[in-house]
């Protein structure tokens, strides 16, 4: 499980998902995992709340969320990217943990996330 490249700035970091980052998801949400990617409505919180986590597990120990949430405008503002931009490394990272299984492919559901914000 190396994680997904994430370029930040000048810096490139690692978005990695393990069993610990995925429990802190559980603890930031009060709920389990699954029920977190099938019920909440995608949202800064969600994606800055998953950004952390991974970045933080990812090897960057002393991120904060304030500068998970910094991090995240200057790519939206600086680098263009848009909020399903923002959540393509998130799926990525996700299917790359294999905490999910093999058959499982969550970023299959970023197609489903992009239709609902055109709707």
């Amino acid at each position: 499980m190396q994680g997904v490249p994430v370029q930040c700035g000048d810096k490139e970091k690692t978005l990695r998902f393990d069993i610990n980052a995925m429990a802190e998801l559980e603890e930031s949400f009060g709920k389990g995992i699954v029920s977190v990617l099938n019920e909440e409505q995608v949202g800064f919180r969600l994606i800055r709340e998953f950004y952390h986590k991974g970045l933080k597990h990812g090897r960057d120990r002393g991120l904060t969320l304030e500068r998970t949430g910094k991090m995240l405008m200057n790519k939206m503002n600086d680098e263009g990217i848009s909020f399903e931009g923002l959540m393509k490394p998130i799926f990525d990272a996700l299917d790359e943990s294999g905490l999910f299984g093999d058959d499982v492919q969550l970023s299959d559901s970023l197609d489903e996330i992009e239709e609902e914000e055109k709707n």
